[in-house]
């Protein structure tokens, strides 16, 4: 082969790569396009209630069960047992308010009842939350001058009462037991005190009450600890917990926290 038809040949396989070339690249334009498509596609379908804004109904796929309770069936029916005392409204025998509905007129023949004596009076009970949530205390301290003296002499405020306006120890007392009783944050201890009995009080203040009423409780917490760690509670917690006995015959009883 002479050296032209070597470059005729060339010149005509070039060609033919070019035309092979403009004939991939909307192809590769076209699985660009789908491989992104997939790409969204599998970001969508890994959505679900737990990682976006979506409803739990919208979890279709890939939805993991419900963790299974590991306690076991007891055989009784739901609700209130047999043997549970249950519990009951008790009737209060000095009511804070009573609302008289006296009868007026014959329900039968209209005729006029205001001045007849009734027969019997039937009574229902309702409790209710009294409208003025929370009671104002104001404590006001004399000053006198003395007629033979001169001097000025000024009456002692309670020890309690500290700050011009203060929050009494029923409110701490609230306070300690939303937060330390039933476990709720500092904000929702202040919201709900500010729902039920329209005080508003900060987090902070909550705070420093938890801290106070910490500092007085802590001698009744020392004992509390000395009792449960003493010998005659183990031997309690042993009949009650089973809890096993050491080597010296002594039942082990974990160190209170």
């Amino acid at each position: 082969m002479t050296q032209e038809e070597e470059v005729k040949a060339l010149r005509e396989e070039n060609a033919a790569l070019k035309a092979q070339v403009a004939e991939l690249l909307p192809l590769k334009e076209q699985v660009e396009q789908l491989q992104e498509q997939v790409k969204q596609l599998t970001s969508r379908l890994a959505k679900d209630s737990h990682n976006s804004h979506l409803p739990p109904s919208s979890d279709r796929f890939g939805r993991k069960k419900k963790a299974r309770s590991l306690r076991k069936r007891s055989g009784k029916k739901p609700g209130g047992q047999p043997e549970h005392p249950g519990e009951t409204i008790q009737w209060s025998s000095c009511p804070d308010e009573i609302i008289r509905h006296a009868v007026s007129a014959c329900s039968h023949c209209q005729a006029e009842l205001s001045a007849v004596e009734p027969q019997m009076v039937e009574a229902r009970q309702i409790i209710e939350l009294p409208s003025k949530r929370h009671v104002v205390i104001e404590h006001q301290a004399e000053q006198k001058c003395c007629p033979q003296c001169g001097e000025v002499s000024a009456a002692a405020f309670p020890e309690e009462v500290r700050a011009r306006v203060q929050y009494g120890s029923s409110v701490a007392t609230a306070a300690s037991l939303l937060v330390g009783q039933h476990l709720l944050p500092l904000g929702r201890a202040s919201e709900v005190l500010f729902d039920l009995l329209g005080i508003s009080i900060a987090e902070a203040t909550i705070s420093t009450q938890l801290e106070r009423a910490a500092t007085v409780l802590a001698s009744v917490e020392q004992q509390i600890k000395a009792a449960l760690s003493g010998p005659t509670c183990s031997i309690r917690m042993k009949a009650v917990c089973g809890w096993p006995a050491s080597a010296g015959g002594s039942t082990s009883v974990p160190p209170p926290r």
